[in-house]
């Protein structure tokens, strides 16, 4: 039987077999209108009275007119075929909704921390992608949900870099130095031989990272804009690294890298504990600043 909402003109085909024999209202799933998709009024009908007298429906027993028993609340116990059937067209369109890949340009989840919905590469590269060009909406709506997803996307991006400088400079495309260059986010360029960052670069830089988010969250506290955490300021750090992909461009890119991972990194700092730019920029410079200070004071002292 095909049901249409005359409300909405939402329609849906029931099998007749699914009917319950006493349904004749029907609640639309979708604007929740109620209304009669069917008349039983002239249906024949057999109840029992209440002394054990068959009733028919003229009222008719034992050759005299008896009146129709019609229950106070008749209309209570009349089944409703779409309260118990109509919504099984919302479960398959919800189900339906729960399969599709949610579009990484509107969800606000971070995609390389959903692998298992976006996959491994479009995770990584949605994410690299969200921070790069829509940093401010990417930092506000992120939820503090641990540290080891943020670390392993900022060791793969530094690994990259660090491969990516090698083959550089065995291809002679960059200059045959001694060291390799990665860029941390508030540091900037630190120089490593080359086998030194293929084999214990992930360990050293986990400890350099930590050691940079903890100075710099430190200055941010004392400025009072270090509202989240120090998981705020990791995240920041970590995924604020995104630009470290331009190291596959030679000669210019881990220097563009490194300077567009500054930035994002103050962005990131600026929503992510909702604070002002004035702040993370004084939080910035109050290193810089106490570092001039004590080399005067070091330089003094040795002349004196």
């Amino acid at each position: 039987m095909q049901i249409t909402c005359p409300n909405c003109q939402f329609s849906q085909d029931v099998p007749e077999e699914k009917i319950p024999p006493r349904a004749e209202q029907a609640t639309c799933p979708k604007c929740r209108h109620k209304f009669k998709f069917r008349d039983l009024s002239g249906s024949f009908e057999i109840s029992e009275g209440p002394e054990g007298q068959n009733m028919t429906q003229h009222g008719e027993s034992n050759g005299e007119k008896q009146p129709v028993y019609e229950g106070e609340h008749e209309e209570e116990k009349k089944e409703d075929i779409w309260e118990k059937l109509g919504s099984m067209g919302e479960d398959t369109e919800q189900k339906d909704e729960d399969k599709k890949t949610p579009d990484p340009e509107t969800s606000p989840d971070i995609p390389w921390e959903h692998l298992e919905r976006y996959g491994f590469f479009p995770g990584l590269f949605n994410t690299i992608k969200k921070a790069m060009f829509s940093p401010a909406d990417f930092f506000a709506r992120m939820k503090l949900t641990g540290y080891v997803k943020p670390l392993v996307f900022y060791l793969l991006l530094a690994e990259l870099q660090a491969i990516a400088n090698f083959i550089w400079q065995m291809a002679g495309l960059m200059p045959a130095i001694t060291s390799q260059g990665y860029a941390i986010p508030g540091v900037g360029i630190i120089g490593l031989g080359s086998a030194i960052i293929l084999i214990l670069y992930p360990i050293f830089l986990t400890v350099i990272l930590f050691m940079v988010v903890g100075f710099n969250h430190l200055f941010l506290v004392l400025v009072r804009a270090g509202a989240k955490g120090f998981q705020g300021t990791f995240r920041a750090v970590t995924y604020g690294s995104a630009p470290m992909i331009l190291a596959i461009i030679p000669f210019i890119g881990p220097l563009l890298g490194g300077i567009w991972a500054m930035v994002l990194t103050v962005i990131g700092y600026k929503n992510i504990h909702q604070t002002g730019y004035a702040r993370v920029f004084i939080a910035m410079l109050l290193p810089i600043i106490l570092a001039l200070v004590l080399g005067i004071i070091l330089r003094f002292s040795v002349n004196l």
